[in-house]
């Protein structure tokens, strides 16, 4: 089989070989206008993106099985413009920790102590008894209504309760992100800092939408490059 005959065949899996035939029909019937196709490419490139989420949600069984990486708080192990696929929020891997008692809807203060070790939260004690924050646990999705967004960031401690699971979260980014995503007020050099969190109790579990399975590096710059132009011209006014 020649190049020539192979290329002819695979021509069938690229799904905008059938809008062309379409585009042709519609020239053949008269109705040749460049504007048309080029919208008609748009539409049908949204509805190609729409049909591949639906799928992958499909597969993996999260409701927003694809996300991309607009911001830093997680370098350098998920970094700005990674395209991530992301599962079910179940079987999350990360440390339990048992509390006898109820935290829901409470400030964290009430119920554990962060422990800042050289300007980073590291740990946590709860009832007497310290735990590390696992740097290497599963990175989960959750809704932030702080700042009005989803967030991708690692699930460091699961807590046990009473009234039932709660998450703790945490950038991996240190600069950024020293604190837990949790903590609503901590002492910084010689100022205390108040409402700087992004969450303002522990994250039950069924606000967690999903957790990372993979990323793919880059290809969400497709969205990163329009989302920094809009940020900039926003700081213009």
């Amino acid at each position: 089989m020649t190049w020539k005959e192979i290329k002819s065949k695979l021509k069938w899996i690229d799904p905008f070989t059938y809008l062309d035939f379409f585009i042709e029909f519609l020239h053949k019937k008269g109705i040749n206008y460049k504007a048309l196709d080029v919208v008609l490419q748009i539409l049908y490139a949204l509805f190609l993106a729409y049909l591949t989420i639906c799928i992958v949600g499909l597969i993996t069984g999260a409701s927003k099985p694809i996300t991309i990486v607009v911001t830093g708080s997680m370098e350098p192990n998920v970094n700005v413009g990674d395209f991530l696929i992301v599962g079910a929020p179940k079987n999350i891997e990360t440390t339990d920790v048992y509390y006898d008692g109820k935290v829901g809807g409470k400030d964290i203060k009430e119920f554990l102590e962060p422990i800042f070790v050289n300007g980073n939260t590291t740990k946590v004690k709860v009832g007497g008894t310290i735990y590390d924050l696992n740097t290497n646990a599963d990175v989960i999705i959750y809704y932030s209504p702080v700042v009005n967004k989803d967030l991708v960031h690692r699930a460091v401690i699961r807590i046990n309760a009473k009234d039932g699971v709660f998450y703790l979260t945490k950038g991996d980014n240190t600069e950024t992100n020293f604190m837990l995503d949790e903590d609503c007020e901590f002492v910084y050099g010689q100022y205390i800092v108040k409402d700087a969190c992004l969450y303002k109790t522990a994250i039950p579990e069924n606000e967690i939408q999903g957790k990372m399975l993979f990323k793919i590096p880059y290809i969400g710059y497709i969205k990163v490059i329009p989302y920094k132009i809009y940020l900039w011209v926003r700081g213009l006014f």
